[in-house]
């Protein structure tokens, strides 16, 4: 395996990587919800439109004979006019953004999604050359969705057209590799998807758990180290109440030891553990023993 600079740490028989796709500008208002601006704006102080950076991100679990991707990000199928409103730089291909890790498209053995909105599913697949044709970015991967998120993406609720964009999805379904789930799932050993809902109906966190370690990727039940306080949730929530008991159940394990949470959007994208209580708490980098 090629050396990489990529956020590591090392979970019984796996290795876990945070993938960085780049910053990703959204409003604050909606990122923050009902915390009035003189409070967020400490954390992630917002551009002249009133933008705050946002990072995102891809939890990658590598075993001997798997590859485990965890969301797709955004990908490269945008518009100029779409990259623009998000402030997003020139995006790289999924063979570059892999080649760190030694690995290429074809080696991603299965693809976990928490839900479908566009910047969580939009990687999952990729124009061709002469940009006719919509296919799937990992060929060799069987992908894995609550099948409640499935059918809310496909007729989305009213309010929610925004987030969901058939073109990243629809084509896995041609493929026969495309698993709907209905509950909690052992994927592989040590493993394991739950259901949260909150930001969704089916909303799906990924836990990798083994030799006494484990890792947390609560996708946006809790997108960042900022949301871990129950009251500063994102005006994208389609059940608030839901998200707070997501919440409250992600910081009775999180103040575990050697329990450690990737976050979706981080900013500054790393493997976090808790300090602090469960009244105030902080997230706060962790850095893998030397």
């Amino acid at each position: 395996m090629h050396p990489s600079p990529l956020p590591h740490v090392r979970v019984g028989r796996y290795d876990v990587y945070l993938l960085p796709e780049g910053p990703f500008r959204m409003d604050g208002g909606a990122v923050f919800g009902f915390i009035p601006r003189p409070q967020w704006e400490q954390k992630l102080p917002p551009d002249a439109q009133n933008r705050v950076a946002l990072g995102v991100n891809q939890l990658l679990i590598k075993g001997a004979d798997t590859v485990v991707l965890c969301d797709t990000g955004l990908g490269t199928k945008l518009t100029p006019r779409q990259r623009e409103v998000y402030g997003l730089a020139a995006p790289a291909p999924w063979a570059e953004r892999l080649a760190p890790l030694g690995l290429a498209p074809t080696d991603i053995t299965h693809v976990v999604f928490t839900h479908l909105h566009f910047d969580h599913a939009g990687g999952a697949t990729i124009l061709t050359d002469d940009g006719r044709e919509i296919r799937p970015a990992f060929p060799q991967a069987d992908h894995f969705v609550q099948a409640g998120e499935w059918e809310d993406a496909c007729l989305p609720p009213e309010g929610e057209t925004f987030a969901y964009q058939f073109q990243h999805f629809l084509p896995l379904y041609e493929t026969g590799r495309l698993h709907r789930l209905r509950g909690n799932r052992h994927l592989l050993p040590g493993i394991q998807l739950h259901i949260t809902g909150g930001h969704t109906r089916y909303h799906q966190e990924i836990r990798v758990s083994d030799e006494g370690r484990t890792v947390i990727f609560p996708g946006d039940v809790c997108p960042t180290p900022f949301h871990l306080e129950l009251t500063w949730r994102t005006s994208y929530d389609r059940f608030p109440l839901e998200t707070i008991a997501a919440r409250r159940r992600l910081l009775a394990k999180g103040f575990q030891p050697e329990v450690l949470i990737a976050f979706s959007h981080d900013p500054q994208p790393t493997f976090r553990r808790l300090t602090g209580s469960p009244d105030h708490p902080e997230a706060v980098a962790w850095h893998a023993p030397a």
